[in-house]
C-alpha cells in the first residue's frame, strides 16, 4: 500500500514499481522506492534510514494521548 501511494504521489507508474519491488523482494526485505528517480534501491546499500523526526514527533504525541487519558479518569 504504501509503495503504491508513494509511487502516484511522485509521479512513477505505481504498478511498475510494484513489480520491480516484488521481484527483488525475493532475496530481502530492504527494498524500497527512491521518488527522486523512481527507481527501486535497496535501502541499506543507498543509506535510506527512518526518519528521525517522524519517530520523535510519533513519540511525543503518544505521550500526550497517555496524558490525556490519565486526566479523563
Amino acid at each position: 500500500m504504501i509503495p503504491r501511494t508513494l509511487a502516484e504521489n511522485a509521479g512513477h507508474k505505481a504498478e511498475a514499481v510494484l513489480a520491480d519491488i516484488y521481484s527483488h523482494t525475493v532475496d530481502s526485505s530492504a527494498f524500497g522506492i527512491d521518488v527522486s528517480d523512481g527507481e527501486v534501491k535497496n535501502a541499506m546499500e543507498a543509506d535510506i534510514f527512518d526518519a528521525w523526526e517522524t519517530k520523535s514527533w510519533a513519540l511525543k504525541l503518544s505521550f500526550d494521548v497517555v496524558i490525556t487519558i490519565l486526566r479523563v479518569d
